[in-house]
């Protein structure tokens, strides 16, 4: 069975209603599933190795298994929440904020990492604004190495009406956020966006250039047999 681990904040820790939806449906795809989030964490403690829970129980990502299947990195709202609080340059924070993905990337060695950002904010708790997260989803593109999942179009709607409170997303808003993930992550139709999508290649460009022209060839001798056999 492939294996996964879930990494993060208070999005995915033990209380978190998506959390463990996203644990129940990558069970169901046919994942076994590990999740360590610890609310309050930013990406600078796991980058540096040993986050915390806010007053809370603390681990060591050396501890952690590598080379697992799939990495799900859950970071990056509290990291846009400090960074307004302390009146940071929101792009410099942010960029702080795709290094230390990069370097979690690398120390996991993960054969698929995909970093979920941020979920929608409605705003309503100081400094847990959507515009604190903005700067982070426009610096994301630099992660590389990580496929980025794009929280904003699963949430919106739902944290927008009254969904969870206003952090984080629950109920309903929960559901649709985890059913999103797990659709992204095993092919499926999700609404998170791939920001980062392979590129075609020559070969697979040429082969797409051969199939044409054979299929232009065929037509055109298709089309001389009948009207020979009209005329």
């Amino acid at each position: 069975m492939p294996s996964a681990l879930i990494i993060g904040d208070s999005h995915v820790d033990d209380w978190s209603p998506f959390g463990s939806k996203l644990v129940s449906k990558l069970k169901k795809a046919g994942y076994t599933v590990r999740r360590e989030g610890l609310g309050g964490s930013t990406s600078k403690n796991w980058a540096n190795g040993s986050p915390c829970k806010l007053k809370g129980r603390c681990l060591k990502v050396a501890d952690l298994p590598k080379g697992v299947d799939l990495l799900l990195i859950c970071l990056g709202t509290n990291d846009g929440a400090n960074a307004a609080a302390a009146k940071s340059d929101p792009a410099k924070a942010a960029n702080a904020v795709v290094q230390n993905i990069k370097r979690l990337e690398a120390t996991l060695a993960a054969k698929r990492t995909v970093w979920l950002l941020p979920p929608w904010q409605r705003g309503n708790m100081k400094h847990y604004t959507q515009a604190a997260m903005e700067p982070i989803y426009a610096a994301a593109p630099q992660a590389t190495g990580v496929e980025l999942f794009d929280s904003r179009p699963s949430t919106e709607k739902l944290v927008k009406g009254g969904s969870g409170d206003g952090v984080h997303p629950m109920g309903q808003s929960a559901e649709s956020w985890a059913e999103a993930v797990v659709q992204q992550v095993t092919g499926g139709a999700g609404a998170g966006a791939v920001s980062q999508p392979a590129a075609a290649t020559p070969a697979s460009a040429g082969m797409s250039t051969g199939l044409f022209v054979g299929l232009v060839a065929a037509a055109g001798l298709a089309a001389f047999f009948f009207l020979r056999r009209k005329g």
